[in-house]
């Protein structure tokens, strides 16, 4: 994903290609990691963390752990509920931090994990 809105395009006359001005530059990328929250009564949210890599020297290119973590806290502070978070075998999901904050008790949410 990134910031740079898609090419423009249209048709035109043969051998003679339109052009279409889109404004905005790229400006790195992005990472998103979003939830689906289901609450009894209520509509469903979506919850999302976006972090943008401007490709600098020693910067990470994904959303780590800390992210993971802000973005189950946020969920968490919108629906005032305990969460059953639903993981796939992503490296962040199984690493060390990630099983060191779920401990044997992780507190207001639950992991869940496909596969075996």
């Amino acid at each position: 994903m990134t910031g740079r809105p898609p090419k423009g395009r249209t048709w035109g006359r043969r051998d003679i290609t339109p052009r279409v001005k889109v404004s905005g530059r790229s400006r790195g990328r992005l990472s998103v990691a979003g939830l689906l929250c289901f609450r009894p009564g209520l509509p469903a949210r979506l919850c999302h963390r976006l972090r943008r890599h401007t490709g600098r020297k020693g910067e990470r290119r994904s959303l780590g752990e800390a992210d993971c973590i802000r973005l189950l806290d946020g969920a968490h502070q919108l629906l005032k509920a305990p969460l059953i978070v639903v993981w796939d075998r992503l490296s962040t999901h199984i690493s060390k931090t990630m099983k060191a904050l779920v401990g044997p008790d992780p507190g207001f949410w639950t992991p869940e994990r496909l596969g075996s």
